[in-house]
C-alpha cells in the first residue's frame, strides 16, 4: 500500500509492473539537453514537509517510510518511484514542479513485511538511482 504526500503529485500504484513514462497522450517526452539530476534518500520521519534524517535500516514496526527525491533540471517531468520487496513492487508517480524541487512518496510497511527493500527512481524508461533499506532485523 502506498501514500503520496507530495503537493501536486500524481499517484498511481500497481503490483509487479513497470511502465514507460511519457506524456498523457502516449507520446514520448522530448529529450532534454540537461539530464535530470536526482538524489534519493529514505527516511521514516517527515516534519512540516521536510525529511528528518536518512537511514538504511528501520524497525519492523516502522509503519511508513518515505522516499525523498531532490530533483534538478526536470521541471514538469514525471518520475516513477518503485518500492520493491520479496519479488513484488509498487509504483508511485510524482511530478516535479520547480527547479530544483523536492518530491516524496511514502510506502506503508506492514510489520510482517520484514527484509530487504529497494526503492528505484525511473524516468523515460531508465532507472536513475536505487537505494536499498532493511525493515526488521
Amino acid at each position: 500500500m502506498w501514500v503520496n504526500h507530495a503537493p501536486g503529485a500524481l499517484a498511481l500504484a500497481t503490483a509487479m509492473a513497470f511502465v514507460t513514462l511519457g506524456s498523457p497522450d502516449g507520446a514520448r517526452t522530448p529529450s532534454r539537453t540537461d539530464s535530470p539530476e536526482v538524489r534519493l534518500s529514505i527516511t521514516a520521519t517527515m516534519e512540516d514537509g521536510e525529511p528528518v534524517g536518512a537511514a538504511e535500516s528501520f524497525p519492523a514496526d516502522v509503519g511508513e517510510v518515505y522516499a525523498v527525491l531532490e530533483v534538478e533540471n526536470a521541471p514538469g517531468e514525471t518520475f516513477g518511484v518503485v518500492f520493491g520487496v520479496l519479488g513484488s513492487a509498487s509504483l508511485v508517480e510524482v511530478r516535479v514542479q520547480g527547479d530544483p524541487d523536492r518530491q516524496w512518496a511514502a510506502m506503508v510497511i506492514p510489520s510482517e513485511a520484514t527484509g530487504e527493500w529497494s526503492v528505484a527512481v525511473v524516468h523515460d524508461g531508465e532507472t536513475l538511482t536505487t537505494k536499498l533499506f532493511t525493515v526488521g532485523s
